[in-house]
């Protein structure tokens, strides 16, 4: 895997990310600005290509961050550990 930083996230939280949590960030960020429609209600109007970018880009944040907290957790024993 070797993830590079294809959507500018900040050089330091990227040092601190995983490399599970750096394919996490890029792909989920991928999927949802390409595809909004998958994300949306039935017949939901997409939000503006620039305002979708940046839920998508909030939401592959979040994403990539909880992978430490999950890769910390499975460390642990998983289940019932926390």
């Amino acid at each position: 895997m070797n993830e590079r930083n294809r959507y500018k996230v900040p050089a330091r939280q990227w040092a601190k990310w995983p490399e599970i949590a750096r394919w996490v960030f890029n792909s989920t960020f991928s999927e949802m600005a390409r595809q909004p429609e998958w994300f949306l209600p039935p017949g939901a109007v997409a939000p503006p290509k620039k305002q979708w970018r940046v839920t998508a880009w909030n939401a592959a944040f979040t994403a990539a961050s909880r992978c430490k907290g999950w890769l910390n957790w499975m460390a642990e024993g998983g289940e019932g550990s926390k």
